[in-house]
């Protein structure tokens, strides 16, 4: 029963914990905890799959599952909390070090995309728990969804120069 509990808290095509192990970890984190959220979004995943099929979108998805643990190693909470959407709830506050693991992970997806040109880029927003009586998950994470969102709306801008 234990074992199967366990399976069920995966998504069977990532490996990243699933939106039901999701919503059962933030219920444990509080104001004293300290911990980031970053909130990933797979740039123009749909095209993917309107381009090259269903199959090719599964394996952009597995691939970018690959790098995003292959940058944050063990300390990774990642959870695959949408079609496209990664949420990874960082155990620390410490900015330099979690600006250092995404750098790592742009950098790894850059180097799977010189052998896989279709394989899409990721856009992500990340914010902190302030630590302050009556800061919430839900908080932190609008800040990262908006700053995601900045991001995007940054490099579509970028892109189009």
């Amino acid at each position: 029963l234990l074992l199967s509990q366990f399976d069920a808290s995966f998504d069977a095509l990532t490996n990243l914990y699933n939106r039901q192990a999701f919503e059962y970890s933030i219920r444990t984190l509080t104001y004293k905890n300290d911990y980031s959220v970053v909130l990933i979004d797979i740039t123009n995943f749909k095209e993917i799959n309107d381009k090259y099929g269903h199959d090719k979108g599964d394996l952009a998805l597995r691939e970018i599952a690959t790098v995003i643990k292959k940058a944050f190693g063990k300390k990774l909470n990642g959870y695959r909390i949408g079609g496209d959407e990664i949420c990874i709830i960082f155990r620390s506050r410490d900015e330099r070090l979690l600006l250092d693991y995404l750098q790592t992970m742009l950098d790894e997806l850059e180097i799977k995309r010189k052998d896989h040109i279709w394989l899409p880029t990721l856009s992500f927003g990340y914010a902190f728990n302030d630590g302050l009586k009556g800061t919430t998950f839900q908080t932190v994470y609008k800040k990262a969804d908006k700053r995601m969102y900045m991001y995007k709306a940054e490099n579509k801008v970028n892109q189009n120069k």
